[in-house]
């Protein structure tokens, strides 16, 4: 993934906002990532002061014109948006899925956690994760490191993982008492569908574990 760094230009309304962003792109390559309330919608041009197609040409943006003004847009349908934009989902092939859906890495199902209720309080999330699912499964909600085998009826070993998180470990809705870990897993598919799973844990060093 690219480190080049995302510069936020913040002012006064009619300060020149705009204008200094379009030098700066241009001197340095780079694009424009809207986040004016108003620029976001299509047909309001007066008063928006949003670019003109001069200058759309120039550099390019992003967030301008994409929805109509009678359409509900949320601050969370902007931050999908933006980090879509700013990660290059669609040049990396990346789907932004929301909450309830199985996705799978060859034969592995994937789900976010809230699929299933109270498997975060299990003493291992991952325990917790095989009694709801009962099957090979890889979940993230918990933000904790954890595995599990265990067998179904057939006698089949099936493997469960909680995998950690690369949030704030301690956000202001939940700041003491939670075990979470930063971490993350690395799956890695085989032709015929089935997979290798390593969950790791990062390290408050950064070190990856």
């Amino acid at each position: 993934m690219s480190s080049s760094p995302i510069i936020v230009i913040s002012g006064c309304t009619a300060s020149g906002k705009s204008n200094v962003a379009l030098k700066l792109a241009k001197r340095i390559n780079g694009v424009i990532l809207n986040a004016d309330s108003r620029q976001i919608y299509k047909e309001l041009l007066i008063g928006t002061a949003k670019p003109s197609e001069e200058d759309r040409l120039l550099v390019p943006h992003h967030l301008v014109d994409i929805i109509n003004p009678d359409e509900e847009f949320t601050l969370y349908d902007f931050q999908k948006m933006a980090m879509e934009t700013i990660l290059d989902f669609e040049g990396r092939g990346i789907e932004f899925l929301d909450y309830f859906q199985v996705v799978y890495a060859g034969k592995l199902p994937i789900v976010h956690g809230h699929e299933f209720k109270s498997i975060s309080t299990s003493v291992n999330p991952a325990r917790g994760l095989f009694l709801k699912a009962n099957s090979w499964v890889l979940g993230g909600h918990s933000h904790r490191t954890s595995e599990h085998t265990g067998t179904n009826i057939k006698g089949d070993y099936l493997t469960t993982w909680s995998v950690g998180c690369l949030c704030d470990l301690h956000p202001e809705y939940n700041p003491f008492g939670n075990q979470w870990n930063w971490g993350l897993a690395i799956v890695e598919n085989k032709e015929n569908g089935d997979f290798e799973v390593e969950n790791k844990r990062i390290l408050p060093n950064g070190k990856v574990v």
